[in-house]
């Protein structure tokens, strides 16, 4: 049976002029059992990852907006965020998801944005915070569009990996952060995955708020390690680390 490490990485303080923080926490799954469980994810088995972001259960904001992560020891990395295309009810094409700056394929850091504000009208919500799919959210705002089309990440936070979602294993390994996420409903969003035996290095990200906000950005914090103890009838989870940087907040109105 395959050995599943699961790492936590907590991104501290994203500052907003209300003085709220917003922080969002990585989870990088090693030698999962299975793939994803959404159209695309390739990557399963001894020597492969896959890595996930979800939102602080306390948030309020809209949703991830962008995020940039660098990796040392990965052999291969996928890009899986969200992203497609659709035709508004003009016609005209519209571009939605991670397709600014979008990193490609073993491309290191992994970098991608949703557009600018006024760019598309088909900006997406919830992202790391809900399970949804980009036509229910393409089709609400504009009932006419057409052709809808992801490249990847056409639907999000249902995955196949129980590590996931169960929140008493992710309690007691240190992860209450994470655990008190997936207990308050929050959903992880699937971002890459890859070969080798990844380490985060840095990261930042920034969400979509609803007042305005401040910009602002931190040095990576500390590191902390936490070794596992496997529970009976799962695969175990070995190694669970705990990274904490400072991202950013974009505005949305």
């Amino acid at each position: 049976m395959l050995r599943k490490t699961f790492f936590v990485a907590g991104l501290a303080a994203l500052m907003m002029a209300s003085s709220s923080q917003a922080s969002i926490i990585l989870g990088l799954l090693v030698n999962p059992a299975a793939t994803s469980g959404v159209p695309l994810s390739t990557r399963s088995g001894a020597g492969t990852w896959q890595l996930y972001a979800i939102e602080d259960a306390a948030e309020n904001d809209l949703g991830i907006a962008s995020y940039n992560v660098t990796m040392t020891g990965q052999t291969a990395i996928n890009h899986r965020s969200p992203v497609g295309s659709a035709n508004d009810s003009n016609g005209d094409p519209q571009g939605w998801g991670f397709n600014l700056f979008r990193s490609g394929t073993n491309i290191n850091p992994l970098v991608g944005a949703q557009p600018l504000e006024g760019t598309t009208p088909f900006i997406l919500q919830g992202l790391g915070r809900t399970a949804d799919s980009a036509s229910a959210q393409i089709l609400a705002k504009d009932a006419a569009a057409t052709a809808i089309t992801p490249t990847t990440g056409g639907t999000w936070g249902n995955y196949t990996s129980s590590a996931l979602t169960n929140v008493a294993g992710l309690n007691s390994q240190g992860a209450s952060d994470a655990g008190a996420a997936v207990a308050a409903g929050r959903k992880w969003l699937f971002l890459a995955e890859g070969t080798g035996t990844p380490t985060i290095q840095s990261a930042a990200f920034t969400v979509l708020s609803s007042s305005a906000g401040a910009t602002g950005a931190g040095a990576l914090g500390s590191t902390r390690v936490i070794t596992e103890v496997p529970e009976p009838a799962t695969l175990s989870l070995i190694g669970l680390a705990l990274v904490g940087c400072s991202g950013l907040v974009r505005r949305r109105s």
